[in-house]
């Protein structure tokens, strides 16, 4: 019995910040797909975004988030388009892009020489918060959850998003990865056949009982306090996560004048124009 061949959804994210900007399908592997982007965009919206992430020597960050049936694909793919849409996120899918136009006026800004670890780390914490609470934002945005509903929701989900907090945060600090590390190869080392020359080696040379003592009498009671308030900081980061998401998922006309909106529907018709027929995905 063959297979049923499946496909994949996926989202592209801008690098400098983590948002998602686009929704799209493919048959291909993603990484081939990214690479038909950066060679033919598939709008020209998407044209200015990538030309203005190319001039800093940036690509998006592709996701699978979905792996459908071949036949399930042009369905899949609207529907995750439409929910990434509805929770906020300002896609330069079309026609999506007519409302993010002015995002493109700032799409070629300069970027910062490097990015610092806590400006990556708190890019990937935002972006599964959108994808986690996306959908209540939205929910409750549009006045089909209670705040006490939402505010359920949110805790039930909560315990994720502090969980992602507290590993790309962690992950950042260099004496923690390289204890990580340390602990690994270790392990490693134990398991692949080095247990008897590290019991009897290396562990007899080392102060592991002295450790103990000073650790229980000193470190002990301030290092599991510091942990409490880490861990009570990452809850509190985690709950204003959901109450940046929902600001994003709030529908709010700009406030501009008839020449600012002329100026938009202009710039949305000439990018329509640009490269007339040509399908997304």
């Amino acid at each position: 019995m063959n297979k049923q061949q499946t496909g994949t959804i996926y989202t592209l994210a801008d690098p400098r910040d983590g948002s998602i900007r686009y929704v799209g399908q493919t048959k291909q592997d993603p990484l081939e797909r990214l690479a038909g982007h950066l060679a033919s965009a598939s709008n020209p919206a998407m044209r200015v975004w990538l030309n203005a992430l190319a001039l800093q020597g940036l690509t998006p960050r592709i996701e699978a988030i979905a792996t459908p049936l071949v036949d399930r694909l042009d369905d899949e793919e609207q529907r995750q388009i439409q929910r990434h849409a509805d929770a906020g996120h300002r896609l330069f899918n079309a026609p999506h892009y007519h409302r993010h136009i002015a995002d493109l006026y700032q799409a070629a800004a300069p970027a910062p020489a490097a990015l610092k670890r806590d400006d990556v780390a708190a890019g990937k914490v935002d972006e599964y918060a959108h994808r986690v609470y996306g959908d209540i934002a939205a929910a409750s945005v549009a006045g089909k959850l209670t705040r006490g509903e939402a505010a359920t929701k949110v805790l039930l989900r909560l315990p994720g998003v502090v969980a992602v907090f507290v590993w790309h945060t962690l992950a950042s600090i260099p004496p923690v990865r390289w204890v990580v590390q340390s602990a690994i190869a270790v392990w490693a080392l134990w398991v692949i056949g080095f247990d008897h020359l590290i019991q009897d080696r290396v562990l007899p040379h080392l102060p592991i009982e002295q450790t103990s003592e000073f650790w229980h009498e000193y470190l002990q009671r301030p290092a599991i306090n510091i942990a409490l308030l880490y861990l009570a900081g990452a809850v509190l980061a985690a709950l204003a996560a959901y109450s940046s998401v929902r600001q994003s998922a709030v529908a709010q006309p700009r406030t501009t004048s008839p020449l600012h909106d002329d100026l938009v529907a202009a710039a949305a018709r000439a990018l329509d124009a640009a490269v007339p027929g040509q399908p997304e995905g």
